[in-house]
């Protein structure tokens, strides 16, 4: 889905709402560290052209990707799973995680 607002400042924080709500699952909690992360951090997983990818990230299970392709945000729509995207317990939806940041955002589906 496109995220119609999101900038660079707002996808950081995005991910790093994601990582915080993220938790240790198997051999991550040998990397774990009990931490608030700030978009700051999350820089370390961005890729050149803006998009921001994360599978494990200090020993947490994110599994979240904020693609930018030509300066616009988008994400994945589809179901998530509290056992996958561990983040998922406290944003049920890709949209909630999306509204953590920008609160007015409502999902269209012809933004697909």
């Amino acid at each position: 889905m496109i995220i119609p607002g999101m900038t660079r400042e707002l996808a950081l924080q995005m991910a790093a709402n994601a990582v915080n709500a993220s938790h240790a699952v198997g051999m991550g909690h040998l990397h774990y560290t009990a931490v608030d992360y700030t978009p700051e951090d999350m820089v370390k997983n961005e890729r050149e052209n803006g998009t921001l990818d994360f599978d494990y990230f200090e020993g947490r299970m994110v599994k979240l990707t904020i693609r930018c392709t030509d300066g616009k945000y988008q994400t994945y729509n589809g179901s998530t799973r509290a056992d996958y995207q561990s983040w998922a317990g406290t944003y049920p939806t890709y949209v909630a995680l999306v509204q953590s940041v920008l609160p007015e955002f409502v999902f269209e589906e012809s933004e697909e």
